[in-house]
């Protein structure tokens, strides 16, 4: 902090001074609480009772021990958030069930902490604790505090056994009000899951929120109960949440009573698509806050099937998208053929003599859907793309980089997803794109093209992410050199997680590798996977990476086995659902933060 506001902020009232704290992150307050002049005010009750590292790569085992074990009052922490600090040992994280003893909400998804038996006598000495989030994996399991308000587990099982022994303890639950289930599980186990969650409500009477993600199945459970009734949605591969409430109606929005503009009744009922709305719009539609016609949408998953494309479709979402109900939108992910140029907007004749004659026509192309888009909803920050199936009729070949390029103008953009570019695309629109995005952390790019047009376009776009924190491109053939060489000329170095992907590669020289990695320190994820290069490629690449490897934090992986992720290697979920993995982030639950009150 510089001394002129470190001067300004010390003759202000310590009330003021609180009040401005307030809105800093923990590890913001861990921070402030290095300057001697604002030391004592950052172990403040009100700023440290809720503490929140989630996802913080910054947070090392010397300031677990030293700031949030020792400095702070621990009494006062009543709740805690260490979702996906998952580097720091167990025994470790277990020293702060002694100390905090007001605890009332642990969330430690994709830790080290789980249902161990030694974990569960940590969690039991909890006395205050309502709401518990851990993973789950094959092993000996403890049991559950029996206080237990509210349940999140995220499940990695593989062996069919671990199931009953872990329904045993579920239904042993009797103040149980929510549980939510994430299963991260093999397809075949999560059928097992399935079907033994559905029992649960029968002997835990007070739970009235049952929520199942099956991540390998296209089925969701979503159970709403009040008293002997049950509100049941299912739908395909998106989250519909159904929310308790105390009295009043729920409103089943997917009847055609509940749909009176005629675009809506084609898309839910007609064309079947998944829900598309956000757990927040949701919750308004169903406790009829809204109607689907006046509601400002926060986030749309409009995307289909690659097979499913055709001219209805895309009519249909056109008129949807452009409207003052998306003026606002946030979040949204549609398909490549929204970019298609629609049309002729005019023909024009003009008398070229004396007699008048029909002359060439004046082919003017409409808008594309998606720069129509573009002007109507100004403050998206993350797109995602996705392929759509060339049809019979080549409309697919409409799509150009000038439709595309209007992405540029989307000024709050920060996550970007391009997953399948049609053959035709050079690339040359991403050069405008990352000019013009200066707020832009995270580009996912899936290309089969193997042409060095493309290459040459990703390479001269990428120095221009000044905000870059992650990037993903999976290609048929790329040289190595160059990818890397374009990281390394972004001016401001803040990339924390990089995975290349593809067959194979032109060169690979060390000079630049070296160059790139000592230049960004602050690298956590690091994966290459090759599937057609040697091993001992793989093991002189991985050979220099680890040199640079200097904390647990720190995961480099470099294979030309993809099933690698899945069964040999411990791989945090989050780097593996976020970046090794293509996923949507539109209109689901944030699975590993989402659930979290704090």
């Amino acid at each position: 902090m510089e001394e002129i506001n470190q001067s300004y902020l010390t003759r202000l009232p310590d009330e003021l001074k609180l009040e401005i704290f307030s809105y800093l992150t923990t590890f913001d307050i861990i921070q402030l609480s290095k300057i001697p002049s604002f030391e004592y005010l950052s172990f403040d009750a009100n700023l440290i009772k809720d503490m929140c590292l989630y996802k913080e790569y910054h947070c090392g085992l010397d300031i677990w021990n030293s700031f949030i074990l020792n400095k702070v009052r621990s009494e006062l922490i009543t709740s805690l958030n260490i979702n996906c600090i998952y580097w720091i040992p167990a025994f470790e994280l277990r020293k702060c069930f002694d100390k905090m003893t007001m605890l009332e909400h642990l969330y430690a998804v994709d830790t080290k902490l789980g249902l161990t038996v030694k974990d569960c006598d940590g969690y039991h000495s909890l006395k205050h604790l309502k709401s518990l989030a851990i993973s789950v994996s094959d092993g000996d399991l403890g049991t559950f505090p029996s206080g237990l308000n509210n349940l999140f587990l995220h499940l990695d099982i593989t062996k069919h056994e671990t199931i009953p022994s872990l329904s045993c303890r579920l239904h042993r639950l009797s103040n149980l009000r929510e549980l939510w289930v994430i299963d991260l599980s093999p397809a075949k186990v999560q059928i097992t899951v399935m079907r033994m969650l559905c029992s649960i409500p029968k002997t835990v009477e007070n739970l009235t929120v049952l929520f199942h993600r099956a991540t390998d199945l296209a089925l969701i459970n979503s159970l709403h109960f009040n008293g002997k009734k049950t509100f049941n949605s299912s739908q395909n591969n998106f989250i519909l949440m159904c929310f308790e409430r105390d009295d009043g109606f729920v409103n089943d929005i997917y009847s055609s009573w509940n749909f009176k503009d005629a675009s809506w009744d084609v898309l839910i009922n007609r064309l079947k698509i998944d829900p598309p709305f956000c757990r927040t719009d949701t919750k308004k539609l169903i406790f009829g806050k809204c109607s689907l016609e006046d509601m400002k949408y926060e986030e749309l998953n409009i995307a289909h099937g690659a097979d499913l494309c055709s001219t209805l479709f895309k009519s249909t979402v056109g008129s949807i998208l452009i409207t003052e109900n998306t003026q606002l939108l946030k979040k949204l992910r549609i398909n490549f053929c929204l970019a298609e140029q629609s049309g002729n907007e005019a023909t024009k004749t003009e008398p070229l003599f004396k007699k008048a004659r029909v002359g060439v026509a004046n082919s003017l192309p409409n808008k594309s859907t998606l720069e129509k888009l573009v002007e109507n909803s100004p403050f998206i920050e993350e797109l995602e793309l996705w392929k759509c199936r060339p049809n019979v009729k080549g409309e697919y070949a409409k799509i150009t980089n000038a439709a595309l390029s209007s992405i540029a103008s989307m000024n709050y953009l920060r996550k970007l997803t391009l997953y399948g570019l049609p053959q035709h695309i050079d690339g040359q629109f991403l050069i405008t794109v990352c000019k013009s995005c200066k707020h832009l952390m995270s580009l996912r790019i899936r290309s089969t093209l193997g042409t060095n047009t493309f290459l040459n376009n990703v390479c001269l776009a990428l120095p221009h992410t000044v905000s870059l924190k992650d990037f993903k491109y999976e290609f048929l053939y790329a040289s190595m050199d160059r990818i890397i060489e374009a990281l390394g000329n972004i001016a401001n170095q803040k990339l924390e997680r990089l995975v290349l992907k593809g067959s194979s590669i032109e060169s690979f020289s060390s000079a630049p590798f070296h160059k790139f990695l000592t230049n960004n320190p602050q690298l956590r994820l690091l994966s290459v996977v090759l599937t057609d290069v040697s091993k001992q490629m793989l093991r002189n690449i991985s050979k220099i990476a680890n040199n640079y490897k200097t904390g647990p934090e720190k995961v480099f992986v470099f294979t030309n086995d993809e099933s690698t992720y899945v069964g040999r290697l411990p791989l945090p979920h989050i780097h593996r659902r976020e970046m090794l993995e293509f996923h949507t982030a539109v209109s689901v639950m944030d699975i590993f933060n989402g659930f979290s009150k704090h």
